[in-house]
């Protein structure tokens, strides 16, 4: 079972390192500053268990916390 970091109640360093940490091996490195959530966002998505999951692109999304939102209801 995985744990759900909702992004409504945290910072993007705070709910990105929590990621980091949950998903250690996939190697997702540090997370970068919240300007580029985007480009880290684009990058998780071509990794194997974030596709197979149908992790979407961050342009369909305004915000990191939208972005976020989707990316942890889908891998709940």
């Amino acid at each position: 079972m995985t744990t759900f970091y909702d992004p409504r109640y945290q910072t993007w360093n705070g709910w990105a390192s929590l990621i980091c940490e949950q998903y250690a091996a996939q190697s997702l490195g540090n997370p970068p500053d919240e300007k580029l959530w985007a480009v880290w966002a684009d990058s998780i998505k071509g990794i194997d268990l974030f596709a197979k999951n149908g992790i979407p692109g961050p342009e369909l999304y305004d915000n990191w916390q939208d972005w976020a939102a989707q990316f942890s209801a889908i891998m709940e």
